[in-house]
């Protein structure tokens, strides 16, 4: 019945104009409540702002495309189903994302059939924060072990196909500042390095995925050597020091580890390190400061990164090692999130290394470092100086 329907309002994200017209049609004729987004951008902003009670997302949105807007809306807590309208081979891709199910195209011509294939998917349980984990939903009939893998062959095909194109962008920008071309004025050199500090960025985001979903699986073997945390804790310095330069942000290392080298995979270990750094400075005021800090814990390391931001709520401070997940930070609402996954990463290589990784926020600690103090947070890795056996 129409009347019983009423009060239940459904997100409909499609740019498709005749699509979108069909969609609603036939829901509005079923006494559904219609409100419209025609971009993924537009699409995030109504789902978080007007609280619909289902989200129709078309997988082919002209800007951020619906697999991505799915992923961000369950990584900022979106619980309510969200529907991607795509061919039926998308749904894969679509449960990897965090989607409730898949409208499959071309819809019926039926509208009635429409409008009963959306009521179906407000029968399922809403699926939890974490549902871009893995989780499949009721309706689906894939294991968990399957939609891992369909996420997995997701972010490891998304990364290769962005980094095929990315990788001669990046070395022609190294072969442009090297001036072997031509000598480059003032002005020229700073387009340059701030091409190239976007491109370093990039390739980390695609670290990270490919990493995230490798590790997780437990397909990633690490490649253990003889690691010296200071010089790694120098390089990611160094990569991100134009980068803070521009946020007006300092850095500065404290290194107690008096030289001591540990047994790890010093790629991964730089990486994790490189993500904390990164995190910090991005969530920095102007004016602020990130510390990193080496101090011998026990039989490990501990790898800490301190920062002068707003902090991070206590009830978040776990949930920032799930994926996708956005913590609310004060001051923060005109920042764009990232893509929520270097954390997670962080505490994936951590863990293969046979430590972990933690936040305080406050910290409960202050360096023994004068001349600053850090009421934002801190991100501890503690890292064995041995290699677990078996790894």
């Amino acid at each position: 019945m129409p009347g019983s329907r009423i009060l239940r309002t459904v997100l409909v994200a499609v740019a498709d104009p005749l699509l979108r017209e069909a969609i609603r049609g036939a829901l509005t004729e079923a006494g559904f409540g219609i409100d419209e987004a025609r971009s993924g951008i537009s699409a995030l902003a109504a789902a978080l702002g007007h609280h619909p009670d289902l989200a129709l997302v078309e997988a082919a949105l002209p800007d951020i495309d619906g697999f991505a807007v799915t992923a961000r809306l369950r990584g900022r807590g979106f619980s309510p189903p969200i529907v991607l309208v795509a061919a039926p081979e998308a749904a894969g891709r679509a449960l990897a994302a965090g989607a409730t199910g898949v409208l499959p195209l071309p819809l019926p011509q039926d509208a009635s059939a429409v409008a009963a294939g959306v009521d179906a998917f407000f029968a399922q349980p809403a699926p939890a924060q974490g549902a871009a984990e893995g989780t499949a939903p009721a309706r689906n009939t894939a294991a968990p072990r399957e939609t891992d893998r369909f996420r997995s062959e997701f972010m490891q095909a998304v990364s290769h196909e962005l980094a095929t194109p990315l990788t001669p962008i990046a070395g022609y920008l190294k072969i442009l500042r090297s001036e072997k071309l031509g000598p480059l004025n003032e002005r020229q050199t700073k387009v340059v390095d701030a091409m190239v500090q976007s491109t370093e960025r990039l390739a980390r985001v695609l670290d990270n995925l490919v990493d995230f979903a490798n590790l997780e699986t437990g397909r990633t073997l690490l490649r253990h050597g003889p690691v010296e945390p200071r010089a790694v804790a120098e390089a990611c310095i160094a990569e991100m020091r134009a980068a803070a330069r521009n946020r007006r942000v300092g850095l500065e290392l404290y290194d107690e580890s008096g030289g001591r080298a540990l047994v790890g995979d010093e790629a991964k270990l730089k990486q994790a390190l490189g993500n904390l750094v990164d995190n910090a400075v991005k969530f920095s005021p102007s004016g602020g400061q990130v510390l990193v800090e080496l101090r011998p814990a026990g039989d490990g390391l501990e790898i800490s990164v301190y920062d002068q931001g707003a902090g991070i709520p206590a009830d978040e401070t776990e949930k920032v090692f799930e994926p996708f997940f956005h913590a609310s930070r004060v001051g923060e609402a005109d920042r764009a999130p990232g893509a929520g996954l270097g954390l997670p990463v962080v505490r994936s290589i951590a863990q293969a290394h046979g430590g972990w990784a933690r936040v305080e926020s406050p910290p409960r600690r202050q360096p023994d470092l004068a001349g600053h103090f850090y009421p934002g947070s801190r991100f501890t890795m503690l890292l064995p100086w041995e290699a677990p056996s078996g790894s």
